[in-house]
C-alpha cells in the first residue's frame, strides 16, 4: 500500500497539472473554430481520464509539438508566438482577434506592397486611395460578415494542411510568415522594368485567393 499510494497521488497531480495547461492554451488559442474547440477538449479530457486510471503514463504528453520532430516543434512554437502577440494587440487595442488577422493580411500587407512600389517608382497614386478605401468599406459594409470571412480562410488553411493541426500549423507558417517575406524581397530587388506588372499579378492572385475562399469555404 505504502508503495501504490505516492503513484496514484502523483499520478493525479500530473495528470491534473497538464490537463490545467492543456485548457489555458486552448483557451488563448482563438484561431479555433466551435468545431476544432470541442474536438481538442474532449481530446484533453479523455488523456486526462485515461491518466486518472493508469492507461497511460502520467508524464506522457501529446500537446501540441511534444512529440514531433524538431523541425514540426519548432514551426509551432513560431505559430504559438504569433498567437501570442496577436492576442496581446488584440487586448491592448480592443480589436477582435479575428479582424486584426483580417486588417493585416487582408489589408495591411498589400497596402505594403504598394508602398514598396511607389518608394523605388514614385507611380500609382491612384492606387493609394484604393488600399485606403477598401478596410473603409469593409469597416463600413462588409464588418458583421468579417467572423465569417476569418473562418473561411482557417477552413481553407486547414483544407490545404490535409485537416490535420501540423499540417493547418505549417501552411499558416508559409502563408503568414514565408510568403509575405519572400514577396517583399522579390518587390525589393526585381528589375524596376517588372515591379508594377508583379504588383498587379499579386493582387490578382491575392483577390483569387479570396474569391476561392469565399466560394468554398464560406457559409
Amino acid at each position: 500500500m505504502s508503495t501504490i499510494l505516492p503513484d496514484i497521488f502523483l499520478r493525479r497531480f500530473d495528470a491534473e497539472t497538464e490537463f490545467r495547461a492543456d485548457l489555458t492554451q486552448i483557451h488563448f488559442r482563438r484561431f479555433y473554430t466551435d468545431a476544432e474547440f470541442r474536438a481538442d477538449l474532449t481530446q484533453k479530457l479523455n488523456l486526462y481520464e485515461m491518466k486518472m486510471s493508469g492507461s497511460v503514463v502520467a508524464n506522457t504528453s501529446i500537446r501540441m509539438g511534444t512529440n514531433r520532430p524538431t523541425k514540426n516543434r519548432n514551426m509551432h512554437k513560431l505559430f504559438d508566438a504569433i498567437v501570442d502577440l496577436f492576442n496581446a494587440v488584440s487586448l491592448s487595442t480592443g480589436i477582435p482577434y479575428h479582424e486584426l488577422n483580417i486588417l493585416i493580411y487582408t489589408f495591411l500587407i498589400p497596402a505594403t506592397w504598394w508602398l514598396i512600389v511607389w518608394l523605388r517608382l514614385r507611380r500609382l497614386y491612384g492606387m493609394a486611395l484604393l488600399h485606403m478605401a477598401l478596410p473603409l468599406v469593409h469597416y463600413a459594409q462588409t464588418a458583421q460578415h468579417s467572423r465569417q470571412f476569418y473562418d473561411a480562410n482557417v477552413a481553407a488553411l486547414l483544407y490545404l494542411g490535409g485537416g490535420m493541426e501540423s499540417g493547418y500549423v505549417e501552411v499558416s507558417i508559409v502563408a503568414g510568415v514565408a510568403m509575405p517575406l519572400l514577396i517583399y524581397l522579390s518587390l525589393l530587388f526585381i528589375p524596376k522594368k517588372w515591379l508594377i506588372g508583379w504588383y498587379f499579378a499579386l493582387i490578382f492572385i491575392n483577390m483569387a485567393w479570396y474569391v476561392w475562399v469565399l466560394s468554398r469555404f464560406s457559409g
